[in-house]
């Protein structure tokens, strides 16, 4: 298969290959021990924040299995997330959100007027 002339060849992959092994043959397991706490904290009418909790969740484990040299291990051998890791989603998160709102927007404008 021939690729497009866009994509670049001549990158080294060597050291992103070798963060997936690492990743791969390591604990894939990881714990969000304040995760009760977390839920807790969402309000019950909050259905946009409910329904977001999961994927919440799924970037602070992300973040822990990324950082999981500089993370501590439970008696099963899960990685246990820290705060860091939930500071760093929320960080994430908000920098989604003002991506997607700045692509809606400019969406928005940029539509051509249907009258």
């Amino acid at each position: 298969m021939k690729l497009p002339a866009c994509v670049r060849t001549d990158v080294d992959l060597t050291r992103w290959q070798a963060l997936q092994t690492w990743i791969a043959i390591g604990s894939a397991a990881v714990v969000v021990p304040f995760a009760k706490d977390l839920a807790a904290l969402v309000p019950p009418v909050a259905v946009r924040l409910r329904r977001d909790f999961k994927t919440m969740l799924s970037l602070i484990r992300s973040r822990a299995l990324l950082h999981q040299a500089t993370r501590c291990k439970d008696e099963a051998g899960q990685i246990i997330a820290t705060i860091t890791d939930y500071t760093a989603s929320v960080a994430t998160s908000r920098e989604c959100q003002m991506l997607g709102s700045s692509a809606a927007a400019f969406d928005s404008a940029s539509a051509p007027n249907p009258g």
